[in-house]
């Protein structure tokens, strides 16, 4: 399983694509701030769910440790 991005709820602050550590989480474009995920790269390591201050990133059967 790897991570999703609800765009709706996304607010396009850019922590996710920064504290990737394996680069799964990008840009769509430079001009655009809206992330896009990279299946084949993402390691289902949660890193995304935490850290993102909106909730907008599931990963499924992956429980958040922090709190909001």
């Amino acid at each position: 399983m790897t991570a999703k991005i609800d765009l709706d709820e996304c607010i396009g602050c850019g922590i996710c694509v920064t504290r990737c550590s394996v680069g799964a989480v990008s840009w769509v474009s430079q001009d655009q701030m809206v992330p896009q995920l990279e299946p084949d790269l993402c390691t289902s390591c949660g890193e995304c769910v935490e850290i993102c201050p909106v909730g907008a990133i599931e990963l499924p059967g992956y429980t958040p440790t922090t709190r909001r």
